[in-house]
Parts: structure tokens; sequence; C-alpha cells
């Protein structure tokens, strides 16, 4: 009997730290003391292989989801990127009736040849050669897990708070 009951004692030991060892991560990203709306967060490892990421809301608040789609990531230490970029010459679409506007611009951008070599517009079809259809709209720094100033070890208490000058 005292066999077995170590042995249940053991295996709930061993259940509640495999629970403990993932956690849910939220916060909110600011930008010179605003809220950032629609900006990309995602934890990586030192590596630079994502863990989780989240698209911040109007309030710049963020739920990060692991990239299984899991509410949760596992415990460990991150580096955290945040980017935010808009479209380059390229009118914003409201209504479907516009969208040869959004056409004739991307064309006299690249006389609707596919781009060469790797970057955001390279998939894009008829985007213009060599030219990134997107800008950043925050320092490069904040988007590379080389160069990002944030590095948060989770389980750490929440909400995070990202804070970019």
């Amino acid at each position: 009997m005292k066999r077995v009951l170590g042995f249940g004692i053991c295996l709930l030991g061993i259940l509640f730290i495999g629970c403990a060892s993932e956690t849910e991560v939220q916060g909110t990203v600011t930008f010179q003391g605003k809220a950032l709306e629609g900006a990309t967060v995602m934890f990586q490892t030192k590596d630079g292989n994502p863990i989780g990421n989240a698209i911040t809301d109007a309030s710049g608040n963020f739920k990060l989801k692991s990239t299984q789609g899991k509410d949760k990531i596992p415990a460990g230490t991150y580096k955290v990127t945040v980017a935010k970029t808009s479209a380059v010459g390229i009118p914003e679409v409201t209504d479907p009736k516009d969208l040869t506007k959004a056409g004739e611009a991307m064309a006299k951008m690249g006389k609707g040849s596919m781009p060469k070599g790797p970057g955001p517009g390279a998939m894009m079809p008829g985007g213009p050669k060599g030219k990134s259809l997107t800008k950043d709209l925050i320092p490069d720094k904040y988007g590379s897990h080389v160069s990002t100033p944030f590095e948060i070890t989770i389980p750490s208490k929440t909400p995070i708070e990202l804070k970019l000058d």
C-alpha cells in the first residue's frame, strides 16, 4: 500500500510540474508613450526560432498564441520582437470597386513584373523589382531577435509591458 501511495504522489508531482511548464502570456505595447495598434509581437528563442506571436489591438494589448495555436507557451527565456509596417505607394482600398486604383499604383511602381530576391515584396505578383512594398513604422531594432532590447523570462508577472521609444 505504501508503495502505491508513494508512486501516486510521485506521479502527481510529475503531472503538476509538467502543467506548470507552460503559461499564458499577455501584455501591452506602446510606442512613444501611445498604444501601438496592429503591431506583430513575436517571442523567439535566442537563435530566432519562433515560439509564439500576436497582433496588438487598438489599446496595444496582445495575447500570445504558440506557433501550434495554443494559448500557452513553454517556460523559458525569449527574445521579443515587435514589428509594424504599412503598404507603400498603394492607395488604401475600402471599396472593392476601387481595386483598379491599387492595381494602377502597383503597375506604376514596377511595370507588373515579379520582383527578384528576398523581401516583403518578393512574393507579390506584379510587385516592383527589388523594391519593398512595405515601410517600417517603428525602429528596425525592435523587429530583429538580434537587436531587440526585449528579453523576457516566462513565466513572468503579467501583463508584460513593452515600451518602445
